[in-house]
């Protein structure tokens, strides 16, 4: 499975496809650490790219309100809706 890359580190190519233990290798980190990180992820941002020791300062920048999953107005209302209860 491979996901798409949105970021700026120097070595990745944004909006390309990487798969998990290309992430993992370039990282430094295990194939099952990275996808601890990445599980259910559509796109890869730069904060979940850190090395071992590392975690607090990337854990910092990421915030709910920055990763935007639903872009456009009929996402948002097909999400208000398919979360309902029946």
């Amino acid at each position: 499975m491979s996901i798409i890359y949105h970021g700026e580190l120097e070595g990745l190519i944004y909006g390309k496809a990487y798969t998990m233990q290309e992430y993992a290798d370039f990282c430094g980190v295990a194939k099952s650490t990275m996808r601890g990180r990445l599980k259910h992820k559509k796109t890869c941002i730069d904060e979940y790219l850190w090395k071992n020791g590392d975690r607090n300062r990337a854990y910092q920048k990421i915030r709910k309100e920055d990763i935007k999953q639903l872009e456009t107005e009929t996402e948002k209302l097909s999400d208000k809706w398919l979360r309902r209860k029946l």
